[in-house]
């Protein structure tokens, strides 16, 4: 009974191992279908052949599309200008002011298609063209230069009464006639005293610096035959020129009495021989004539006129007419206007006042405006001077920097391979050409502007002073 027990147990016991054993197997086999059953876990972690092989085609012919895009860039680049105008009318460049040893421009020259060795000239010029094309530099237009060479002074003289500008040397000579008929009554005063009074008052106007002649004519003698010699010789400067003494005027003027005959042809010559000593360049040099008749002692007042009017002295010649006739003032009108002066007629002291202060006033404006405009003009001519220069330097500074950085990308594309040495001298060559074309140029233009605002100063400073001649009093 025993040994049968143990052959029991002895079954049981290699039952379970086998048991067991069957177990371990199906696991085995499971795990190996799992795996089996799942290839889209395989296929998720590893490409196919095919797909690799499209995205490689795609990249490659997008790289085709863009040097082609990037090449047809380049032969379609604007050529290189030689005038002025070309230049400031092309394009700023990609790099314009950026140096070309800078990381930025190395790594886009890299991407920049290479040259056959065998390339065309026009080839090589097309990639030169593209060079200057990302480095082109802003230049400024001369057009605002040329502009500005001419002024125009639209300035009233009524409006320019600054006393500060006037600083010209003023001269004065008064010839005052003391012919016999000066005795003559207007109101309660003579012709004489009116005279004297209105004299007085003009010359303390004047300016402070201005010198005062005073002349007289026709005060000796009467108005007898037996006494015309003396009285036409009478011609006598009583006050030399130099600055107005109120005292030693009046003192020189105040005994003056009317007396004799008329040299008025004589006292022109005498009052134009006055002012010789003082150059027209620098002074004003103005001679009135206070006379109440025509001349009577012989002489030719108008030829003594135009004789004044050729001797480069250049004096301003006013005559006033004090209570003459119609026809008399005629006469004395035409003197004036042969001297190129003036005439005014006074018959009265209002009048004869009038006419001196409007004298003063006259020439104080137009002395104002001529010194103002002359101002003007000669700092406009500074201005322009110095705007030229700046715009010729500015140039070259811009073109020397622009230079340097397509010459030094020049270099560094032979360096990379994009462009053999032979096309590399070209380059460099043909470069340094258009350069020196540039450059002559604006020495061209500069020499052109240089010499258009010095004739624009001489004729406007002419004008000026033609205008101030006509209109001075």
């Amino acid at each position: 009974m025993r040994g049968t027990l143990a052959k029991n147990i002895f079954l049981l016991v290699l039952l379970s191992i086998l048991l067991i054993l069957g177990g371990c197997q199906n696991n085995s086999t499971g795990n190996t279908d799992a795996e089996t059953n799942n290839p889209e876990d395989t296929a998720s972690e590893e490409p196919k052949d095919n797909e690799v092989e499209e995205d490689t085609t795609q990249e490659v012919a997008d790289n085709n599309v863009e040097n082609e895009e990037l090449l047809e860039t380049i032969r379609n680049a604007d050529t290189i200008p030689e005038t002025i105008e070309g230049v400031v009318n092309y394009p700023v460049g990609e790099f314009a002011h950026i140096k070309s040893t800078t990381d930025e421009v190395k790594d886009y020259l890299k991407t920049l298609p290479a040259l056959a060795e065998d390339a065309s000239e026009e080839e090589v010029a097309q990639y030169l063209n593209y060079i200057y094309s990302l480095f082109k530099v802003d230049y400024e237009s001369p057009d605002s230069l040329i502009e500005s060479m001419e002024i125009l002074n639209s300035d009233n003289p009524d409006e320019v009464i600054d006393q500060n500008l006037q600083k010209e040397q003023y001269n004065v000579v008064i010839a005052l006639d003391a012919s016999g008929s000066m005795g003559n009554y207007i109101g309660d005063k003579t012709m004489m005293e009116i005279a004297k009074e209105a004299i007085s008052k003009y010359v303390a106007s004047l300016p402070e610096d201005a010198n005062v002649g005073l002349r007289v004519y026709g005060h000796e003698g009467s108005g007898s035959d037996t006494d015309k010699q003396l009285s036409c010789k009478a011609n006598d400067l009583i006050y030399e020129i130099g600055q107005y003494n109120e005292s030693n005027f009046n003192n020189a003027l105040n005994p003056i009495q009317p007396a004799g005959w008329t040299p008025l042809a004589d006292a022109l010559l005498q009052s134009a021989e006055d002012l010789k000593k003082f150059s027209a360049e620098n002074s004003r040099n103005i001679i009135y004539f206070v006379s109440d008749g025509i001349e009577t002692c012989d002489g030719n007042p108008v030829e003594a006129a135009k004789t004044i009017k050729a001797s480069g002295i250049d004096p301003v010649v006013n005559i006033i007419g004090f209570g003459v006739s119609s026809e008399e003032g005629e006469q004395l009108k035409k003197i004036a206007e042969a001297a190129d002066g003036n005439y005014a007629d006074a018959q009265n002291q209002s009048q004869l006042n009038e006419q001196f202060t409007k004298s003063i006033e006259e020439v104080r404006k137009w002395q104002a405006w001529h010194l103002k405009s002359r101002d003007e003009i000669m700092g406009n001519y500074s201005d322009n001077f110095w705007s030229v220069a700046h715009w010729q330097q500015n140039w070259m500074s811009n073109n020397i920097e622009f230079f340097l950085s397509a010459s030094t990308a020049i270099t560094n594309l032979s360096i990379e391979n994009k462009i053999s040495y032979e096309q590399r001298d070209w380059m460099q060559e043909e470069l340094r050409e258009k350069r020196k074309i540039q450059e002559n140029e604006v020495g061209d233009l500069y020499s052109k502007l240089f010499e258009l605002n010095k004739d624009n100063y001489n004729s406007m400073m002419k004008e000026v002073n033609e205008i101030y001649k006509q209109n001075r009093q």
